[in-house]
């Protein structure tokens, strides 16, 4: 019979490796530090969503046991929310891309004659080559980790956010651009690109319950293009960027692309070596063309008698090449919170995202584990 996961105090910094002998095996890890419990994934077994319902069952489980008279507790039981499904979703929703050699019998292809003018027009749609924006300074030493997160109320956010006709999530990444935007200005480097990549849950695109990884990037750009930019601008082109990143037809090519990759014959006969040698090269050719990633965990759902004994939720993302800083948003009830895990010494971009938010009338209470210098 296999083992159990361990459940150990927490006594270490969050996001650091998970040695699979040291859980028994298993790639995750459970941990407490007085009232909170902690869960850390292994991205390979699941993503953001699949580990948010694992903690939820977990805490479920704890309070039913704690609490009997809430909640009989009965091993084996699940809550009516929680899946066990494990299905491939991915390989699910594949459709067959058409042949690009594919050509109909009546409708031979005819040799099209550009003109001279219609040649420059094509010039002028190619994007030209743009430098990405990355945060550089003094970082601190593995393992050490910094985390702060900053709780604030949902109600006013949603108010802020509908006053500029944009989504929480639109409004809350172009704040994020517009605080490394800053910190570019200050540096000088007013004409680099910013990219956020968005994590964007496929699953209530195609009707998906797995608890196995399902999800695709998007991403959010703002390109500076004079001396000197507002907020309103980069919100706008946070919009526009994300509008025609969001769509259920580019979700649908990024599928059928993924999925015909992997069920390419001639890929599988690719050793195993080399297929690791070329998912670093394309991992760090990603990162470099990327500032930080943004997640957007969403809004705890908690049954009404589990819900006086949970105060808040929050979700932190491990650091990459390339990306010291990243952040995640999450909410439970009306306490937003957004959380920031980096390597940096400098906290200016967490302090420039909180002070905005304070300049419009939110009042944000800070936590952190106290790995930065300076004072928030």
């Amino acid at each position: 019979m296999q083992k159990l996961p361990l459940v150990k105090k927490e006594d270490d910094y969050p996001c650091t490796k998970l040695p699979q002998p040291s859980d028994n095996g298993y790639l995750f890890k459970v941990s407490c530090w007085k009232k909170r419990i902690n869960v850390e994934f292994f991205h390979a077994l699941t993503d953001g969503t699949g580990a948010q319902n694992f903690l939820q069952e977990l805490v479920f489980h704890y309070i039913a046991i704690l609490h009997p008279e809430i909640e009989q507790f009965a091993e084996g039981y699940l809550g009516n929310d929680t899946s066990l499904n494990r299905e491939d979703s991915f390989f699910k929703n594949y459709k067959t891309p058409p042949h690009k050699d594919s050509v109909s019998l009546n409708n031979k292809p005819k040799s099209v004659q550009l003109t001279s003018e219609q040649m420059e027009e094509k010039k002028t749609l190619k994007k030209p080559y743009t430098e990405i924006y990355h945060c550089v300074g003094e970082e601190i030493s593995y393992p050490r980790f910094s985390v702060i997160h900053g709780f604030f109320s949902l109600t006013k956010l949603k108010e802020l956010a509908k006053k500029e006709e944009a989504t929480i999530n639109q409004y809350l990444t172009a704040i994020y651009i517009w605080c490394l935007y800053s910190d570019q200005l200050a540096q000088g480097y007013s004409t680099k690109e910013i990219v956020i990549a968005i994590p964007v849950n496929l699953r209530p695109w195609f009707h998906s319950i797995t608890t196995k990884n399902f999800f695709v990037m998007a991403f959010a750009t703002f390109l500076p293009t004079k001396e000197e930019h507002t907020f309103k601008d980069i919100l706008l082109a946070v919009q526009q960027s994300l509008a025609n990143e969001i769509a259920k037809e580019r979700f649908e090519s990024t599928l059928s692309f993924n999925v015909s990759n992997e069920k390419s014959i001639l890929k599988a006969l690719v050793p195993l070596r080399l297929k690791n040698i070329g998912i670093r090269f394309i991992y760090k050719h990603t990162a470099q063309n990327t500032t930080s990633t943004a997640s957007n965990f969403g809004s705890l759902k908690i049954p009404e008698k589990f819900r006086p004994y949970i105060t808040s939720f929050c979700g932190i993302l491990p650091v990459s090449y390339k990306q010291p800083i990243r952040v995640v948003f999450s909410s439970y009830q009306d306490i937003f919170c957004v959380t920031f895990s980096s390597v940096l010494e400098s906290t200016l971009i967490q302090q420039k995202f909180f002070s905005f938010m304070s300049i419009h009338n939110i009042a944000v209470t800070i936590e952190t584990n106290g790995e930065y210098n300076g004072s928030m």
